[in-house]
């Protein structure tokens, strides 16, 4: 069970990288190095429909009605096994966004300049480049420019992203240039409250589970108790619980209200949040009800601090045996 707890923390950790790596992209566009403000004349998304074929890159970037940066992103790929090609379709879909998309907010909702940018982790960015130079592959049909990114987390005292160019060219963009992204680009998770990043929690990709149970747990659920409820779960017998009832459409929209670029309604899906729900029942956090769930919030579930996110809460009381018991009984 300790090495599924493991591999659950790892899984989070991934997510929370491939987030603030996202972040960073959108970041060094949106931020203006010449007047030190943010460009708020520049659109973003994620997870976009676009067509043909209603496809969704992971970030799109409109930087003006001509020119646009569609990014898609790769933490991690399969392993390929003898003559197995688990790469193919990942890449196949990369392929999909060199076209003429329809989807921009411009008149006819197209743009005529578009560059296409594969965002992927340190740990794999050589095998992404052997890949697509083995098979000749190609992302220029449409596209002006078609570059690989590969970010890690930077050392240091401050939280940062390492965006390096290890693959083609990006069109030169005010200060971003091909020359600072070869040689790499830090940036500062501080930063992203300077373009009103910082508060976003979720990219369009599913994250996992224990990291939505996290996110639910000390942003939503807690904002939910009223004075009047905790001080009526002070004076009854459960002490320090306070039951609250919630529903999965309302979390799924105060997720996405809040912890979404744009308040977009469509990244997190009702259901990733039925599948944390379930699995707060399955720790006995929760109940299912006529309408929907009821919860036994409390702020602190075990011996962890005030600040200390939930992540290795939840991931012992899901994996751990022994442990998948009611709050009831351990108070």
């Amino acid at each position: 069970m300790r090495d599924k707890v493991q591999k659950t923390l790892e899984d989070v950790d991934n997510y929370e990288q491939s987030v603030n790596a996202t972040l960073a992209t959108l970041h060094i566009y949106k931020y203006d190095d010449t007047t030190k403000k943010i460009d708020a004349s520049i659109k973003s998304w994620f997870g976009k429909k676009m067509n043909p074929g209603e496809i969704t890159p992971d970030l799109l970037i409109q930087l003006d009605e001509q020119r646009g940066i569609i990014t898609e992103l790769k933490r991690s790929l399969p392993k390929n096994e003898g003559d197995k090609d688990l790469w193919k379709e990942e890449f196949d879909q990369l392929k999909k966004y060199d076209s003429d998309l329809k989807g921009w907010e411009t008149p006819n909702k197209k743009i005529t300049e578009q560059d296409l940018i594969l965002l992927t982790s340190q740990k794999i960015g050589i095998h992404v480049n052997d890949y697509i130079d083995e098979k000749n592959l190609s992302f220029k049909d449409f596209s002006k420019e078609f570059a690989v990114l590969q970010f890690n987390p930077a050392s240091g005292i401050k939280q940062a992203v390492f965006l390096q160019k290890i693959k083609g060219k990006v069109t030169d963009y005010k200060k971003i240039t091909n020359d600072r992204l070869r040689t790499g680009i830090t940036v500062s998770l501080e930063y992203l409250l300077m373009s009103g990043l910082s508060k976003i929690k979720f990219i369009d990709v599913k994250p996992n589970i224990v990291y939505l149970m996290s996110i639910m747990w000390d942003f939503v659920f807690s904002s939910i108790p009223t004075e009047e409820d905790w001080r009526t779960a002070r004076e009854s017998k459960g002490g320090k619980i306070v039951e609250i009832s919630i529903d999965v459409d309302d979390v799924r929209t105060k997720l996405n209200q809040n912890f979404t670029i744009n308040g977009d309604n469509g990244v997190v899906k009702n259901e990733w949040v039925k599948e944390a729900l379930e699995n707060f029942v399955k720790i006995k956090l929760a109940k299912r009800n006529v309408t929907g769930y009821s919860i036994k919030y409390r702020k602190k579930i075990k011996d962890e601090g005030e600040s200390d996110n939930k992540h290795k809460v939840f991931a012992d009381l899901l994996f751990k045996e022994g442990v998948q018991t009611s709050l009831e009984e351990h108070y």
